[in-house]
């Protein structure tokens, strides 16, 4: 065999044992570890802002930073209830206040067995009062909303939600037959005038926290945008629905009593509508998930334009970021 052609064999050969070796370590590669069921609670409402059940798992289109999710599991949470009633007491609702009490009431009176709420009076940052604190009878919230009365002062929204969020967190019930769902339920016109609280704060506490918040607005006296000012109302509405939105509650406005009945019969309907939805978190080309989670309900016979309302999350490195 000549030298030019001894030398081309062995460079076959080392050539053929380096993609040998290569192929060896790809293979031998680690691969991303398959994530961990991630469970995440929903509610859908149709176009008339009404709970729309009979939701199954074909219906919905779960994306992770773009990337379709495999559902794994679709059902009703009937998980007991720990909430709190967070009632507006400031000077703005004193035409309401007879209607507003009159409508938690029927409220709290819809609760179920096993499930436990507390009562909290607002006005200004140095007037939040808990009126009466976790019981699981009705009655005990149904007369400590008797004795509210309306007062003056600077209304402090973010505060009173954030206080009365921290109490729920720290006193709440465990619940020994498995997890719990915390609630806020606020009464307001949402005109918050004097917290020391950022709307940004409550929201990361919420969020942490796994607090939903659902928003009874009554801002029919509030003003709208003139030339000398900016619209009260706009910015009140705006406030409760972002808490709700962002906390994966819902937001209910009434401008008249019968309208404050069916908003207070939404929620109450709503509490009871929650799905729990589970997916494993799955990133592009095998890689772990990442980005903003989106949730989509598709139209369903007779259920035009549903939406879905869930707590905001965020994923980086496969794992839930919490303290967005």
């Amino acid at each position: 065999m000549s030298l030019s052609r001894a030398f081309t064999h062995a460079l076959a050969a080392c050539l053929l044992l380096a993609c040998f070796r290569a192929g060896r370590a790809q293979d031998a590669a680690p691969r991303p570890a398959p994530s961990a069921p991630f469970r995440v609670g929903l509610l859908v409402a149709d176009a008339k802002n009404r709970s729309a059940g009979d939701l199954r798992k074909e219906d919905l289109r779960i994306r992770l930073g773009g990337v379709e999710q495999a559902v794994s599991l679709l059902a009703k949470d009937e998980s007991p209830v720990s909430y709190g009633l967070v009632v507006d007491n400031s000077g703005s609702l004193h035409r309401q206040i007879d209607a507003v009490v009159a409508a938690a009431q029927s409220l709290v009176r819809q609760t179920r067995p096993g499930d436990e709420g507390f009562l909290v009076r607002f006005v200004g940052s140095e007037n939040i009062k808990l009126f009466q604190d976790f019981t699981s009878d009705p009655t005990e919230l149904v007369e400590a909303l008797d004795s509210m009365y309306i007062e003056a002062g600077q209304t402090a929204l973010t505060d009173a939600v954030h206080l009365a969020a921290e109490h729920l967190v720290k006193k709440g019930a465990a619940g020994p037959g498995g997890p719990r769902r915390r609630v806020l339920i606020l009464i307001s016109d949402g005109d918050d005038r004097a917290s020391y609280y950022r709307p940004d704060d409550v929201l990361r506490f919420l969020r942490e926290h796994d607090v939903e918040v659902f928003c009874v607005g009554l801002p029919r006296d509030l003003s709208t945008a003139s030339f000398t000012r900016p619209s009260q109302r706009a910015a009140a509405v705006s406030l409760l629905k972002r808490l709700s939105k962002e906390t994966g509650g819902r937001a209910f406005f009434a401008d008249n009593v019968g309208e404050l009945k069916e908003a207070v019969a939404g929620v109450a309907d709503a509490l009871r509508a929650r799905y729990v939805v589970e997916f494993a978190p799955a990133g592009k080309d095998g890689q772990p998930a990442s980005g903003k989670l989106e949730i989509e309900a598709a139209d369903a016979a007779g259920l035009p334009g549903r939406e879905v309302f869930y707590r905001q999350w965020s994923f980086k490195k496969g794992e839930p970021e919490r303290k967005k």
